[in-house]
């Protein structure tokens, strides 16, 4: 080892070789060799079933146990293992990604928004139903002079939302 370096970038290249031979020593040392086999194993396998965040952390302890640290490879692994909604939107994100990191970065805040629209669906879904069933237990309680039940407000309503569309295509109840 030098006494001395030029500058600190030289230093710390200079460490970074020993902490790059430390870390394969360890595993090396540590780490069976079928251990390392089967996490490949399981990383060629490994698909996104849930959110991105879940995908990514087994992603990442697979690639550590793994030894793979090829940034290209690493890539071409994760956007294979990505759901296909998350690919056909990141083929229209309107930013360049490239590399792993942007590629990490766009899925995670795509899945995040997808994420908020699936909960914003969901509370105007649940609104709509309590007030659909406020209006039918109204409507119970008020009775015409003939006994027959009032149908309810005779004033036209509007037309669907997006999200009222979605939510009856998504129960069948579309055309």
């Amino acid at each position: 080892m030098p006494k001395s370096f030029a500058t600190n970038k030289v230093k710390v290249a200079y460490c970074g070789l020993f902490l790059s031979e430390f870390k394969t020593s360890i595993r090396s040392t540590y780490l069976a060799v079928n251990t390392i086999a089967l996490a490949k194993a399981k990383l060629r396998k490994l698909r996104q079933k849930s959110s991105v965040v879940k995908y990514l952390k087994e992603f990442k302890n697979l690639c550590l146990v793994s030894s793979i640290e090829d940034k290209n490879a690493k890539e071409i692994i994760f956007w294979y293992g990505l759901k296909d909604s998350i690919k056909d939107k990141l083929s229209h994100y309107p930013v360049d990604i490239s590399g792993f990191i942007a590629i990490k970065k766009a899925c995670l805040t795509l899945d995040s928004k997808t994420r908020i629209y699936e909960m914003e669906k969901l509370t105007i879904s649940i609104s709509n139903t309590n007030s659909l069933s406020q209006n039918n237990s109204s409507n119970k309680n008020n009775k015409s002079s003939f006994g027959n039940k009032n149908k309810g407000s005779t004033e036209k309503r509007g037309p669907l939302t997006q999200a009222e569309k979605d939510f009856s295509c998504k129960n069948g109840q579309c055309l």
